[in-house]
Parts: structure tokens; C-alpha cells; sequence
């Protein structure tokens, strides 16, 4: 009777990334029956074999034995022998993906997916058929990564930059990597030009934000009210995007007006220490007006809204609202918060005290001890000068400057 292999692989395959480096017609194995005998017959990588069996019952079990191999990037051979390793792309960026996730959040998680798919698609475009080898890691090909993002793609240079330093430390990795260093060339780091330094853009004034505010009230639909209190949230607070639709109600003391932005919700290093800031009193009064107080503030039928919504949506308001598109193009959400920052330095609030509410740094390493507690004061009287929605004008802003001299 046929002996299988006593240390067959039939393990859980780790999880693939979805639509590349498929290989449906590069493994197989099946049973064939010819003048009485049964035969199981593989195909993988190139290479084939075939091996008799005396029963259709043992044969199915020796393809699922097969099977297993090929989804592990392995060649399956007889017992006694050596299933060697014959791994590709594809593995390697599993096993990456798998151990990243122990040491990274899960947006850089996301972040490398995407490079990585991009990457895979690429070689796609050099090698149409057959497998991704680990040897594809060279520095033409990197090179032609990134001016096949930039020529293909139509990506900016800065995005490019990224992906290509993404994908650059994929290499170094597995180079560096005591599993995968013999299998993957000699590492080589590949330079791209240093993307130019961002324009200084116009941040939009209050009024302007109130304009696409206004355009957001008149909208219909079941996630309207959900999509205003996000913005209202940002307009006040100068919160990001994520952080509007993420935070919760228990946040919120409205009775002695302050919130708490956990450090969950924070992107740079900063803010992921947390922070706790005074909200202005206009903030808090329309707030109490927003019925029950529990779960997230920003919902739709208990389920909270996605990004790519609120910022569709905004992006659709701006539209909406006539607003100069110079001041919110690319940064739809994003111009709340450079509104925010501007405004209230240009009405003369403490410059640390808006370090502290953005939940940045100053630069000069203060805000790393200095309590926030001690500076409350000038933080409300900062979150103070925040113009009720609908009060704030160009004109208002003149008057003020002109009070202020």
C-alpha cells in the first residue's frame, strides 16, 4: 500500500493578498484512470509528474497532499524525499504582511498592501505568464516601479517617492531577514529625486467654511445629519477627519466644556500621547441640541460613517458653496483644520496654546513637559475666538484687527 508522507503540510494557509500572482494555471493536480489504474498527475511551475495509486480513495488524498504543497510554494515529492521551497513574490509578501502587523498599525499595514499590489502589477507588466521569482528584486526594475507610477498611473512624484520606499524596504527586509536573505538578491537601495517642498496654500477663512456648511444643511439623505456633526466638530476643534467620525460622546463634558482625544485616535506622534482641550462655548451649546449623548457622535443607524463618504460629500459641498477651489482642492476635510490654525493665530491666540489644541509640536521640545493644565486658560481663551457658525466674516475679521491695534 502506498505510504504517504508522514510530515504532509496540511497546514492553514496565511492569507493571501487578493487578485495577484494568481496561480490557478500554474498548480494542479488530478486524478487520471487508464486500462484499470488510477494515476494522480500534477502540474506546477513548469514542471510535471505523475505517480500510480491503487485506489481513487488514496488518490484523492495524495492531491490534496499536493495541493497543500503547491499553496505553500512548495514541490511535493514522494515519501523519503525533500518538498524544497520554491517561493515567490508573493510569499515573501505575506510573511512580511504577517510579522508587520505585530510591530505596525494597521494603516501602515493598508499603506504596504497597496505598494506592494501596485509592485506586483507592475512585474505583471514584464512578466505577463509564470511565476514572480524573488530574484524580479533589482534595481532596473525598482526604477521602472517608479517611472511606471509616475508615466502609467499618472502619480505625483511625491506618491511615487513613497511607494518606492516602500517597496525598497520590502527588499531590505527579506535582505536582512535570516528566512528569505538567501533567497533574495543582494540588497540595493535605489534613489529617486527628493520631491519639491509643498506650495504654501491659502487656507480658507471661516465665512468660506460657513459657506460650505450652509451647502451641507440643505442636503437630504439618511447620513446628512451624521455628516453634518463631523464637520461642525471640525470647524470647532480643528480635529482631522478620522478623528471627527471616531469620536465618542463620553469625550465630551459639556457641562464644564472640554473633550478628550484619545491618544487611539492620534496620526502623528504627538497626538498619539492623547490630550484634553477646552471646546468653545458655541460648540457646546449646539451640541446639547443634538439628542441622545451616547456612542459614537457621528452615526448612521449605530454604524459609524465611512471616510471616503464624509469626504465625498464635503468635496461635493465645497463644490456647492462657490468657494475659490485654490483653498480647498486635494484637502477637501483637511482645509478645516488649516482654517482653524489660521484663524485663530490671526486673531492674536497664543501661539503654544494652538500647538496644544492641534496636538502638534512646537518645535522646541516645551510641550513635552509642560502640563496642559497650566496653560487652560489661554487654550479656552483661544477655543474662544471661535465664531459661531454663521457670525464669522471677512468682515468681522477686519473689525477685529483693527480693535485689536
Amino acid at each position: 500500500m502506498l505510504r504517504l508522507s508522514q510530515a504532509s503540510p496540511m497546514v492553514r494557509i496565511r492569507e493571501r493578498l487578493a487578485g495577484i500572482c494568481r496561480r490557478g494555471s500554474e498548480m494542479a493536480a488530478w486524478i487520471a484512470k487508464r486500462d484499470g489504474y488510477y494515476t494522480v498527475r500534477w502540474s506546477f511551475r513548469g514542471r510535471q509528474g505523475r505517480r500510480k495509486v491503487p485506489t481513487r480513495r488514496i488518490g484523492q488524498i495524495l492531491v490534496k497532499e499536493i495541493e497543500a504543497c503547491h499553496a505553500l510554494g512548495i514541490h511535493w515529492v514522494q515519501s523519503g524525499g525533500k518538498n524544497t521551497r520554491d517561493p515567490c513574490i508573493s510569499d515573501l509578501i505575506v510573511d512580511r504582511l504577517e510579522r508587520g502587523r505585530r510591530s505596525r498599525k494597521h494603516n501602515t499595514i493598508e499603506n504596504w498592501k497597496f505598494a506592494y499590489i501596485l509592485f506586483v502589477k507592475f512585474l505583471k507588466t514584464k512578466k505577463p505568464r509564470g511565476r514572480l521569482g524573488l530574484e524580479l528584486f533589482t534595481e532596473s526594475n525598482i526604477y521602472g516601479f517608479y517611472d511606471w507610477l509616475i508615466n502609467t498611473r499618472g502619480n505625483k512624484q511625491l506618491v511615487a517617492t513613497s511607494r518606492v520606499w516602500q517597496i525598497n524596504g520590502l527588499w531590505k527586509w527579506a535582505a536582512e531577514s535570516v528566512e528569505w536573505g538567501d533567497s533574495v538578491p543582494r540588497f540595493v537601495r535605489v534613489e529617486t529625486q527628493t520631491p519639491p517642498a509643498p506650495p504654501i496654500r491659502r487656507s480658507p477663512t471661516w465665512s468660506e467654511v460657513d459657506l460650505m456648511i450652509q451647502a451641507m444643511r440643505e442636503r437630504r439623505g439618511a447620513q446628512q445629519p451624521a455628516l453634518y456633526k463631523a464637520v461642525v466638530l471640525m470647524r470647532y476643534l480643528g480635529i482631522r477627519m478620522s478623528q471627527a467620525l471616531s469620536i465618542r460622546w463620553e469625550a465630551f463634558n459639556l457641562d464644564d466644556p472640554s473633550v478628550e482625544i484619545s491618544g487611539e485616535l492620534g496620526k502623528s506622534r504627538n497626538e498619539r500621547r492623547g490630550r484634553v482641550i477646552p471646546i468653545a462655548s458655541a460648540l457646546a451649546s449646539e451640541m446639547a441640541t443634538w439628542g441622545r449623548r451616547e456612542g459614537l457622535v457621528s452615526t448612521v443607524d449605530g454604524k459609524p460613517v465611512p471616510t471616503i463618504t464624509l469626504s465625498t460629500a464635503v468635496n461635493r459641498c465645497w463644490k456647492l458653496s462657490g468657494v475659490d477651489k485654490s483653498v480647498w482642492s486635494e484637502q477637501s476635510c483637511h482645509a478645516l483644520r488649516r482654517s482653524f490654525t489660521s484663524e485663530l493665530v490671526s486673531r492674536g491666540a497664543d501661539r503654544f496654546a494652538v500647538e496644544l489644541l492641534l496636538g502638534r509640536t512646537t518645535g522646541v521640545g516645551g510641550d513635552v513637559y509642560t502640563d496642559p493644565r497650566f496653560i487652560w486658560s489661554r487654550m479656552a481663551e483661544a477655543v474662544e475666538l471661535v465664531t459661531p457658525i454663521g457670525d464669522s466674516s471677512s468682515e468681522s475679521l477686519d473689525r477685529f484687527k483693527s480693535n485689536k491695534n
